[in-house]
């Protein structure tokens, strides 16, 4: 297979030489592999990974591998993704391409990458335009981002390094017509930096309440886990409570239980109203379930703890013990 390969592009660069033209641009790629035995419908790197060698006008001039790719992550034939992710296949010996760094796209990159190559990426004017094309994209999915969240959140945060980036557009429209084409680009390229950021800020814009309520899920379940273990497999529940004390406790529990489902209705209401995935409930559920059981538990921690305060070494050892066998039943 890779001999046809190679006598294929030997084929392929003798008419390129007679075609080619200083205003051309080529790109040579496939839509898919091939295994040696002749398939390519599974997803084997062999028929997923396809060449993608591009060159003509407009395009920059390869660059050979340094000594600091060799440090940086890459692998020793020079290769990496754009996203300096690493790639396991090595470059075809028989392409004659050693010493030169490969930079791997994804499939859905050659389409921007061939829509750039219309406008000749040669003249600044056309140039630009792609650029701000591209960010006009990047900056739409921003907007789409912005105006969903803001139709479902009550307590709506914007992302304001774009409060005004319309005005931003037309600053950029008018360097075009002025034909200041290097700060038109900067400005471009910063405005796309921005609504990547943006982006970002709006896909992780419910982060910090759902690793909160998360994290207060795990610390509820291990802790509940704990007293479950000392109530019901020690005697400690004995020793620390009288019956009254018992009692009491039993009452202040229904108390607790009844707060507990009025935040747990509060929460879902809110969550309700800001049209919250499924999950978001199934979160919140858990958590407020976890810490009603264990604020119900209240006076036998308030109990434990004076009991272990006044307890010599061994007997807080014996405790932590329980504790260590409870967070391994986990």
């Amino acid at each position: 297979m890779s001999q046809l390969l190679t006598a294929l592009l030997k084929g392929f660069i003798i008419c390129l030489k007679i075609i080619s033209k200083t205003t051309v641009q080529h790109t040579f790629t496939a839509d898919h592999g091939m295994h040696d035995k002749g398939s390519h419908g599974d997803g084997h790197p062999s028929n997923t990974d396809t060449p993608l060698v591009v060159w003509g006008a407009g395009v920059q001039h390869p660059k050979l591998i340094s000594r600091s790719s060799h440090g940086d992550g890459h692998s020793d034939c020079g290769s990496r993704f754009v996203d300096d992710h690493i790639h396991d296949t090595p470059t075809p010996t028989e392409w004659g391409l050693h010493g030169i760094e490969r930079v791997d796209v994804n499939q859905a990159d050659i389409a921007p990458l061939m829509d750039n190559f219309r406008l000749f990426l040669d003249c600044h004017a056309d140039e630009v335009e792609a650029v701000l094309a591209n960010t006009k994209q990047v900056l739409n999915q921003f907007v789409r981002k912005s105006q969903t969240k803001e139709s479902t959140s009550l307590f709506f945060k914007p992302f304001k390094p774009l409060g005004h980036y319309s005005s931003l557009l037309d600053q950029i429209e008018d360097q075009i017509s002025n034909g200041d084409y290097e700060a038109a680009m900067k400005l471009s390229e910063n405005l796309r930096d921005l609504a990547l950021q943006g982006l970002h800020y709006f896909q992780t814009y419910d982060w910090l309440m759902l690793m909160t309520v998360i994290t207060l899920g795990y610390i509820g379940w291990m802790t509940y886990i704990v007293l479950h273990v000392l109530q019901s497999y020690t005697s400690l529940a004995g020793d620390i409570l009288t019956k009254e004390q018992a009692d009491h406790q039993t009452d202040n529990t229904r108390k607790v239980q009844l707060c507990g489902c009025l935040f747990l209705g509060l929460f879902s209401i809110i969550l309700f109203m800001e049209q919250s995935p499924p999950l978001y409930h199934a979160y919140t559920i858990m958590t407020v379930f976890l810490w009603t059981q264990i604020s119900s538990e209240y006076r036998f921690i308030k109990a434990l703890w004076k009991q272990l305060y006044g307890r010599r070494t061994n007997y807080f050892t014996k405790v932590l013990a329980a504790c260590a066998v409870s967070v391994f039943i986990l």
